[in-house]
């Protein structure tokens, strides 16, 4: 055959440019939809976060430094057959194909995080954690979580939720609204309180509210859980004797000063509701956001005889307990004595 008068033809040449691109379609497809392009030989998923407004071109610029990428560009070529990337937070499988993530991307299939937040005296520290684990900000949190109308919705009494979240991870959505935070932790809030934890306070003769207003005082008396029981004995004691509970941290939230190390006779003059030398029972509310370990403590107390406490002598962040007056009185003298050796006023 004289290839050289097959190829003078017209239609030779349309037939060579339609097999051309016809090869070229069946390897663009093939990359695309089976070879893989992201996370190539990677191990585990990676995160990916699209911001709003985000399009192709952002959302290649927002993969994770070090996610071994081939064929990149073509993402922003199957973006053009439709769809823009919807903000959220994706995970880019090991070897997936580049259609694999824009069908995540551009429908939105998102994949939940986790949030974590743990006992804090500042609620504002508690929204800011909270908004550097999702896309709303610390701002929008705190109006929704001391919004009355949405409070009330939600079953709240007091004027903010976030003395009565349980702190813990919690898997939600990363773009979820501050609105939709909100409702869901006061749901996880509402699970927490179930039947047998309600019925442990009213044992007590408490309200759920009460039991996290003790607890969050037994949270500032001591950081060694293994304390927590004896701790809310000791106050359950005094409350059933009608006795003052004495609590110095609370002094200490009614001074709005968490920074004295020594609480003198001068602090307990403090003319406030939560300064418990001053007023019987427990304060109004929490003075921090109790952690789940103290709230059980309280729920299941230790029982002993003990009325009084007082920081070890030796610093260790342990407290030595006493059910009389007078073995109170030797145990702060010794604590007395160590901070005066130390120059603690």
């Amino acid at each position: 055959m004289n290839f050289s008068k097959v190829f003078k033809r017209p239609w030779t040449w349309a037939i060579a440019l339609v097999v051309c691109l016809l090869v070229a379609a069946l390897w663009t497809g093939y990359r695309v939809t089976k070879m893989p392009s992201y996370n190539c030989g990677g191990s585990a998923p990676v995160s990916i976060y699209i911001y709003p407004g985000d399009d192709w071109s952002a959302v290649s610029g927002r993969i994770p430094e070090g996610v071994s990428v081939r064929n990149g560009r073509d993402l922003s070529t199957v973006g053009l057959l439709g769809g823009e990337p919807r903000a959220g937070h994706y995970l880019i499988r090991p070897d997936e194909t580049t259609l694999g993530l824009y069908r995540q991307l551009s429908r939105g299939l998102q994949a939940p995080v986790r949030i974590t937040f743990t006992t804090t005296r500042d609620v504002g520290q508690l929204w800011r954690r909270l908004s550097d684990q999702l896309l709303c900000d610390s701002a929008a949190i705190a109006e929704a979580m001391t919004d009355r109308t949405l409070l009330d919705s939600l079953g709240v009494e007091d004027s903010t939720l976030a003395y009565y979240l349980i702190p813990d991870t919690y898997e939600v959505y990363w773009t979820e609204s501050a609105r939709a935070i909100t409702a869901r932790l006061a749901r996880e809030s509402k699970t927490f309180w179930n039947e047998k934890r309600r019925s442990q306070a009213a044992e007590l003769g408490m309200t759920p509210r009460e039991v996290i207003t003790l607890a969050s005082i037994i949270n500032e008396e001591s950081a060694k859980s293994d304390e927590y029981r004896t701790i809310a004995g000791l106050y359950l004691n005094r409350l059933h004797r009608g006795m003052a509970l004495q609590s110095d941290p609370t002094v200490l939230f009614a001074l709005g000063d968490r920074s004295i190390r020594r609480v003198m006779h001068k602090h307990l003059e403090v003319d406030s509701p939560y300064n418990t030398y001053l007023h019987l029972g427990l304060p109004p509310g929490p003075i921090r956001i109790p952690s789940a370990s103290a709230i059980d403590a309280v729920l299941s107390a230790e029982q002993h005889d003990y009325i009084y406490m007082c920081a070890k002598e030796d610093f260790s962040g342990r407290h030595n307990f006493a059910a009389s007056y007078s073995e109170h009185m030797r145990n702060a003298r010794a604590y007395a004595s160590a901070l005066n050796e130390r120059n603690i006023h």
